[in-house]
């Protein structure tokens, strides 16, 4: 009700206005139906017309969402400054209409306009103050979104994008040191919507040359202070619009060689943007990511990426990955390094704070509450910090490991891999409905994973409950997070629970994308998501049964049959999602089911190796190997359609309708 009689109505009221605004100055029925099409195709194609400011659109915001768990948040301070704004103008219109209103025979130019000058004494004040309430409101948003803010538009964007690039491109390649351990003070303020993070960088120089200066990439603009280093340091560049700060070493860092940074970071609300509030501390629902604290080097994800943009940019061509072939880029695994990791985190009383970490002790200061997380394996430099207002479920899973598994840890200085994992979700205490279908996923799949690819190498699994209406789910070391879409899902008893393969497959990445990290070039989708699906797959099939196994390859087969060029690139230098979440998995069935039937003892059955219980792992594809062993006809071409072009028409007359398999040996 809230929305449908606070929300939309204000947004049907604005455009009725203007409809009625444009019928009395056209005074024609069909043609002011027309100009009122007209004037509603320039509101919604505003964008593709190069205005984006919503002060210039009529009777746009920024937009809103509401979730359970923060309820409109920070997003309704702006959307009432834009609707006072808008209504404003709505005045100021139905004063225009009054004073061209038809109320003569004679509906002629020059008698309207006599006509409103003769009516403007009469509504000279409402005309007056109506003008000032759209000077007023217009001043006070566009202090929060041009002053307190920068405004950039899309064109803005792409050209700071490419600003970064051409200036700092360059430094690619530069040597840099590898961040080995975080140490992290965060406080966060939810009634409030700040936070503060002081922390520390430890920084190794692995490579074989010594370091004469530190790059730094922050987000623009973000209020970050107090870097020092343990060494002497000379700034060189601190470039705030574009995010890039060198600091020079006095004394250059040998290979082998380590050295400290300390820096402090400040996230708060100022004002609004044009784009809305920022909502990664809320009320209820804090969701902080690492994103926002420095990145040691050249951040390559900020290049633009589109061919047609660069292009327009003058940038050289550059393919979204490197080239499968290319030797150094398969070499490369900066994404793939592992750290320490410890943070201590302040909230409310009444709300509870994680990161990931085992948690040493939490204790309360006035109204505040600590945690204290540390790591007891390494983890890669991708996490987050929640707060929120949860309950909580726990379980335990107990792993059944041979004494080979138990003995060599997947990652070093995991420690021993047979004592119990503590499962723990976090969760709105409204949203419980899917809280036991979550646990027995994860205790199913941290069995079969462990006992198929090697050991879980930490001790406590959790997973995390945060604002949205997404229905996935995202995986991080030890943790993995969902919106509350997923929480809302109920699967019909009998029908496909998706809940569970989801869960499933996110579960997977703890195995595939974090103990396994492929190198970052064409194909490293498959060795993340199809097989993370396929292993997901796995799982449902030994759990809820071959039947409903089929459920869920009959879904995923309506995406995979919708009509798409008959040119595609090899299933192992792929990149786009639907080669790496439909035709990869897809694809891993058909082989993994007929290895099962010639008896192979190879476990997942797919066309990768396993993972082998010692970490780290090469950086590279290693799937092309496996799936060219000598193997009969059938799965021979299964394997090679993969790594090689295939029209999509090719693969039309092999549905996804697996024979079930029979059990192979060993298992």
């Amino acid at each position: 009700m809230q929305v449908l009689f606070g929300i939309q109505l204000t947004n049907y009221l604005l455009f009725a206005l203007l409809v009625l605004v444009i019928h009395v100055l056209v005074n024609q029925k069909y043609v002011g139906h027309l100009v009122a099409f007209g004037a509603y195709g320039c509101i919604l194609f505003a964008g593709m017309l190069g205005v984006e400011h919503h002060l210039l659109i009529y009777a746009s915001d920024p937009g809103w969402t509401y979730s359970d768990m923060r309820g409109f948040g920070p997003f309704m301070k702006p959307w009432l400054w834009f609707k006072f704004y808008w209504a404003a103008w709505a005045f100021l219109l139905a004063v225009v209409a009054t004073l061209f209103w038809v109320r003569s025979q004679d509906v002629t130019l020059p008698a309207r306009l006599r006509w409103a000058q003769h009516r403007l004494a009469q509504h000279r004040l409402a005309a007056l103050l109506a003008l000032v309430l759209v000077v007023a409101a217009g001043g006070g948003i566009f202090y929060h979104t041009n002053v307190l803010n920068e405004y950039a538009s899309k064109a803005d964007r792409r050209q700071m994008r490419a600003d970064y690039e051409r200036r700092y491109g360059s430094y690619e390649q530069a040597p840099r040191p590898a961040l080995v351990r975080t140490e992290l003070q965060v406080e966060i303020y939810p009634d409030e919507q700040a936070a503060d993070i002081r922390g520390s960088y430890q920084l190794v120089n692995r490579s074989q040359v010594a370091i004469d200066s530190i790059h730094l990439s922050t987000i623009p603009h973000l209020d970050i202070s107090d870097i020092s280093f343990d060494r002497a340091t000379t700034p060189l560049l601190a470039d705030e619009k574009l995010g890039y700060r060198i600091y020079g070493l006095q004394n250059r860092l040998e290979p082998g060689d380590s050295v400290q940074m300390r820096f402090a970071v400040r996230i708060a609300a100022r004002g609004f943007t044009n784009g809305g509030a920022e909502a990664a501390v809320v009320a209820n629902g804090t969701h902080i990511t690492s994103d926002w604290l420095p990145i040691i080097g050249y951040h390559r994800d900020r290049r633009l990426g589109d061919a047609r943009e660069r292009e327009m940019q003058g940038l050289p061509p550059r393919r979204p990955r490197p080239s499968l072939y290319d030797v150094a880029a398969r070499q490369e695994a900066r994404h793939a390094e592992l750290m320490d990791f410890e943070a201590v985190v302040g909230t409310t009383k009444d709300q509870i704070a994680v990161a990931p970490g085992a948690l040493r002790r939490t204790w309360t200061r006035g109204d505040r509450r600590y945690f204290h997380y540390a790591t007891q394996a390494p983890i890669q430099n991708g996490y987050a910090f929640f707060s929120a207002r949860y309950a909580v479920r726990e379980a335990q899973w107990v792993p059944q490991l041979n004494s080979s598994q138990a003995a060599a840890p997947s990652i070093p200085g995991a420690g021993s891999t047979a004592n119990p994992v503590t499962i723990q979700i976090f969760y709105h205490p409204a949203h419980a409905d899917n809280v036991a279908r979550m646990v027995k996923s994860a205790q199913a799949s941290l069995h079969y994973y462990s006992q198929e690819f090697g050991p879980y190498p930490y001790r406590h699994f959790r997973v995390l409950e945060r604002p949205g209406p997404g229905r996935g789910m995202h995986a991080e070391p030890m943790t993995i997070d969902y919106q509350e879409g997923y929480s809302l899902m109920n699967p019909r008893p009998g029908g496909l629970d998706l809940p569970y393969h989801i869960m499933a497959h996110e579960v997977a990445h703890q195995w595939w994308g974090f103990q396994l990290a492929p190198a970052a070039v064409e194909g490293a989708g498959l060795l993340v998501e199809s097989t993370a699906t396929y292993s997901a797959m796995q799982v449902v099939e030994q759990t809820l049964g071959y039947e409903h196994l089929l459920r869920y390859l009959s879904q995923m087969r309506q995406e995979y049959e919708v009509p798409r060029s008959r040119a595609a690139p090899p299933l192992l230098r792929a990149n786009d999602a639907f080669m790496n979440y439909r035709k990869g998995p897809s694809r891993s069935s058909r082989c993994g089911i007929t290895l099962e039937k010639i008896g192979s003892t190879m476990p997942s059955g797919g066309c990768c190796t396993p993972i082998l219980p010692v970490r780290p792992c090469p950086p590279r594809l290693i799937c092309t190997g496996s799936c060219r062993r000598p193997r009969p006809t059938r799965c021979a071409t299964c394997c090679m359609t993969s790594s090689r072009p295939t029209p999509f028409g090719n693969s039309r007359r092999s549905k996804l309708r697996p024979s079930k398999p029979s059990p192979a040996p060993g298992r």
